[in-house]
């Protein structure tokens, strides 16, 4: 999967969910048959079963149950376990660091009252976010633009200064992984983190070694330009009305964020 579980339809996860624990179920009754459910793998098939019950899926531990399953009982030098173990480890490092900020954020909420996460939240909104996201994307929004129609793959493939290229920084989660994991709150956290895989789609349709058609480029822009609204969107609805903690932001420190809106939406 290029996005968490819970970003998918809930019938998509329903499916998902009932397919992968009819097969498991399927493998414990044969190990049952065979007196080894009491063997590790027959542990792993309890323990991934357990994993697929809860209400919020957790993938990380998700695909280290089934990495460990698969070393059980599959053809270790067949093609398809290859290629499930390749899926699995792409699985694992995607998920890692959400659930790991997940385990982090759930012990803060048992601790914090509602209002020391509002602050919080609001904290990181106004500085990570800013220093990360802001001083990031809107540096390509406005380069992409104001650019020429022959420059543009250039910006969106190599870079700009000492920045990563677009295609990098998308594709490497660093956003993500840099200041929206921070949040504590439920809520502002699914939504941050479903407006960033929203932006991401259009880079995960690039192919190396191709060059980007006119439309993929378009729609780059127009993802882009929808992630700097939201980013402003969310900034307004807390509270926050400038930009103040960037270093690229090519609008200028103390810029207002309700003048910036306009200007985009024009």
């Amino acid at each position: 999967m290029d996005q968490p579980f819970f970003l998918l339809p809930q019938a998509v996860q329903d499916k998902d969910r009932e397919l992968l624990t009819n097969k498991l179920s399927t493998l414990y009754e044969q190990l049952v048959k065979r007196e080894a459910e009491e063997t590790s793998s027959g542990r792993i098939v309890t323990k991934t079963l357990v994993i697929l019950k809860e209400d919020q899926l957790n993938e990380y531990e998700l695909a280290k149950a089934l990495s460990a399953l698969l070393e059980k009982i599959s053809a270790p030098r067949s093609q398809e376990t290859k290629q499930l173990k390749q899926d699995l480890s792409r699985l694992s490092s995607r998920a890692k660091p959400l659930w790991l900020s997940e385990a982090r954020a759930g012990k803060q909420r048992s601790m914090l009252s509602e209002q020391e996460i509002l602050e919080h939240d609001k904290n990181v909104l106004k500085n990570e976010i800013q220093l990360w996201a802001f001083d990031f994307v809107f540096v390509y929004e406005k380069l992409l633009r104001e650019a020429e129609a022959s420059q543009k793959e250039a910006i969106i493939r190599q870079g700009h200064d000492d920045l990563p290229s677009l295609v990098e920084d998308a594709l490497s989660d660093s956003i993500l992984t840099k200041c929206i994991y921070n949040l504590y709150g439920i809520s502002l956290r699914q939504e941050m983190i479903r407006d960033y895989y929203e932006y991401k789609q259009p880079f995960l349709r690039i192919k190396d070694g191709t060059c980007l058609a006119d439309p993929e480029i378009r729609a780059i822009e127009t993802s882009l330009r929808q992630y700097c609204l939201k980013l402003i969107d969310i900034s307004l609805q807390h509270g926050i009305q400038t930009v103040d903690n960037v270093l690229h932001f090519p609008y200028g420190k103390g810029k207002d964020l309700q003048e910036l809106q306009a200007e985009l939406n024009n």
